[in-house]
């Protein structure tokens, strides 16, 4: 079977540049190297089948980072702190409104409708619980990240900056 090595420059680097693009190059490649493969194109097959490297690549590049611990962790840790605190201001501000702490942190979209409840941390853990950890005790609460073991009560658990606050006037349980 001999491949031909037609390349209208212009339609090849335009080609290239859309299988440099991740997911829509894993198209464009799969479409191209099956031109290639009936045209008998060197250059579509060659382009088609770097699209679906790279796009191939990407994806698991990027799955593995988002699942596993490594080069985000800080960020995670970052954005769970931010989230924490603005989960705890919202919590007694709750507290303010009704008179008692929510029974969970769902309650909290009647004060603030923008908190996400999904614990950066528990990313790692996929299957397990992906909330932070809040529980009701008596006239306050728990509120938390059970950490990248995401077992609660751990000496890995993430809580709220409390810079700024006096601890004694929060419901805020330490554990």
């Amino acid at each position: 079977m001999s491949l031909k090595r037609e390349h209208p420059p212009h339609k090849i680097a335009i080609l290239i540049f859309l299988c440099a693009i991740p997911v829509l190059g894993g198209i464009i490649g799969l479409i191209l190297s099956i031109l290639g493969i009936v045209q008998k194109n060197r250059t579509y097959l060659i382009t088609g089948v770097g699209g679906i490297l790279v796009t191939t690549t990407l994806v698991l590049v990027l799955n593995y980072q988002t699942t596993h611990r490594g080069s985000f962790d800080k960020t995670r840790i970052i954005v769970a702190k931010q989230t924490l605190s603005k989960m705890l201001s919202a919590l007694e501000l709750f507290k303010l409104n009704y008179s008692e702490y929510p029974e969970n942190l769902n309650d909290l979209r009647k004060i603030d409708n923008t908190i996400m409840y999904t614990d950066p941390l528990q990313q790692v853990h996929p299957k397990g619980d992906q909330n932070y950890f809040y529980k009701r005790v008596d006239s306050g609460y728990y509120l938390f990240s059970r950490g990248f073991d995401a077992k609660p009560f751990t000496s890995d658990d993430l809580l709220p900056d409390l810079s700024g606050m006096n601890p004694k006037k929060l419901g805020l349980r330490i554990p």
